[in-house]
């Protein structure tokens, strides 16, 4: 299908040899062209709108009034189906792929052939032209992208990166970079200037078929034989393939400064890493670990588990303080933002605020809370939020332990809460359950929480960046998932082979780490510049 330039037409294409124009306004047919000796595989408009170009499996091209239904010109050189087509920017040549691999510039108006790109081993599947004309971008069945100069013929560059057949490639608005599908399921980006990968987008199952870029370059969008459309962030770049820091790591969390991750397991290991190289730093044991959580200034972590609540020394490893005072699991641990206060709370329903620095508790804030998930302190401090199997959020004074605002997860007895965290600058909280959904919750305003759905088994962490404008979530379907978090619109996902359990993001925003089955691992989703 093409799109007259005006949008007052459209020409569609298929299976039963003809080529339909339709009135876009009435969705009327307002003509058939029917000149052809079998199915009719791609058409293109001319960008004043004075002509249209069609192919069909006879590897004939036909060049077509649109007014009067009258051909024009046919232009005859490709043995085999033709393929793709696209049209220079200013309508003085037309480029056309084809199964015998080669890809043929012509001139529209007399019907020359002007240049032929030879190259490929073996079909050409798709075509694309940078907006000023100056290139061309082809793929094929050789698992490359090829870039050429369509006046003189020259190839410019050739990219590898894609394991199968090339299926699609769309060009930015400003050339500087392009997508690419293949049957390996992979989206890729490609800096155009350079030929260098920008990054892999990872989220369709199977074969991707199309592409197409958003005319301010902002985003793209993706279709898949999945039965999906993935809508993407071209300027993130989440989704490039991360590097393996940890071999297990149900629970994670990163020092201030970024300069150390710490990983646990519930079956008694806490190990620190270096997140930039990967490289081990040292290894503690203990009793295990189901929640985790580090002091404003790094010097220090608590860790809960079945057993008491302990705190580490984060350079020796030393064990410092012992927290008795539940009589049960304690589930969640969370630090104030001034580290002179830590919470907890857990299975025995209460929340319980301790000092980190002696280990004395302080009080017991509240004895009714309920089986308890997720802990959160507010970013002054003046409150935290808890969550936990109703679906409950409570948000509580840390002095008084009054309850200040309750909230209601809804949906079934699934809707319990398993992750929960606050932004930032105070203004909402996110959550996720087991029903498959995150929710961003305004604290600003009472109004109904944003759901965010995508996720096809229960979502186990979410994690909100620096500088509060993207939620990531993790899941047991093996999914890393980023957000807008003004929003909700899903800006990428990325697949991994195991359930994920946690994820937390580096302080500058610029990396973020995900922790399961298979290790902890960290993605680069850093937004650089847009090329001008």
């Amino acid at each position: 299908m093409a799109i007259s330039p005006g949008g007052s037409w459209l020409a569609t294409a298929g299976d039963d040899a003809t080529v339909g124009l339709c009135d876009v306004a009435t969705g009327t047919r307002s003509r058939t062209l029917s000149d052809f000796t079998g199915r009719v595989d791609t058409v293109a408009i001319g960008p004043d709108g004075s002509w249209l170009a069609t192919a069909s499996v006879d590897g004939v091209v036909r060049i077509w009034d649109p007014v009067t239904g009258e051909t024009l010109k046919t232009l005859a050189g490709h043995i085999g189906r033709v393929t793709a087509m696209a049209v220079g920017p200013d309508g003085t040549w037309l480029a056309t792929s084809g199964e015998d691999g080669t890809v043929r510039i012509w001139d529209p108006k007399n019907g020359d052939t002007l240049q032929i790109l030879s190259g490929h081993s073996g079909g050409v599947m798709a075509v694309a032209i940078s907006p000023d004309g100056s290139w061309l971008a082809t793929t094929g069945y050789a698992r490359t992208v090829r870039i050429w100069d369509p006046a003189t013929g020259a190839r410019l560059r050739t990219l590898p990166g894609h394991s199968g057949r090339v299926t699609a490639v769309a060009v930015s608005p400003d050339s500087s970079w392009l997508a690419t599908t293949g049957e390996d399921g992979a989206v890729r980006i490609w800096d155009t200037a350079t030929g260098d990968p920008v990054r892999t987008l990872a989220g369709h199952v199977g074969r991707v078929n199309a592409v197409v870029i958003g005319p301010d370059g902002s985003w793209l969008a993706t279709a898949g034989e999945d039965g999906t459309v993935h809508v993407w962030d071209s300027v993130a770049t989440a989704g490039t393939a991360p590097a393996r820091i940890s071999p297990a790591g149900a629970v994670v969390a990163i020092s201030p400064d970024g300069s150390w991750l710490a990983t646990a397991v519930d079956f008694g290991m806490m190990q620190f890493w270096d997140p930039a190289t990967g490289s081990r730093l040292r290894a503690v044991s203990y009793g295990g670990t189901v929640a985790l959580t580090v002091s404003p200034d790094g010097s220090w972590l608590a860790t809960a588990s079945s057993g008491p609540v302990e705190i580490w020394d984060t350079v020796t490893g030393a064990q410092l303080r012992t927290l008795s005072g539940h009589t049960s699991w304690v589930a969640a641990v969370a630090v104030s933002p001034d580290g002179s206060w830590l919470a907890t709370t857990g299975d025995d329903g209460t929340l319980q605020i301790w000092d980190p620095d002696t280990g004395e508790r302080l009080r017991v804030l509240a004895r009714d809370v309920g089986r308890t998930t997720a802990l959160a302190f507010g970013p002054d401090g003046s409150w935290l939020a808890t969550a936990g199997d109703a679906g409950t959020i409570r948000m509580w004074d840390t002095t008084t332990g009054a309850t200040l605002r309750t909230l209601q997860n809804t949906g079934s007895s699934r809707s319990s809460v398993t992750a929960m965290t606050v932004s930032g600058d105070g203004n909402w909280l996110a959550t996720t359950d087991y029903e498959g959904s995150a929710r961003i919750w305004n604290l600003a305003a009472d109004v109904a929480p944003r759901t965010l759905t995508g996720h096809t088994g229960w979502v186990a962490a979410v994690a909100i960046s620096p500088d509060c404008s993207w939620a990531a979530t993790t899941g047991d379907d093996g999914t890393v998932r980023i957000w807008e978090a003004a929003t909700g619109a899903p800006v990428t996902m990325m697949r991994t082979n195991s359930h994920l359990y946690t994820c937390t993001w580096h302080p500058d925003g610029q990396g973020l780490f995900v922790g399961g089955e298979a290790g902890v691992f960290g993605y680069d989703v850093r937004r650089p510049a847009r090329g001008g």
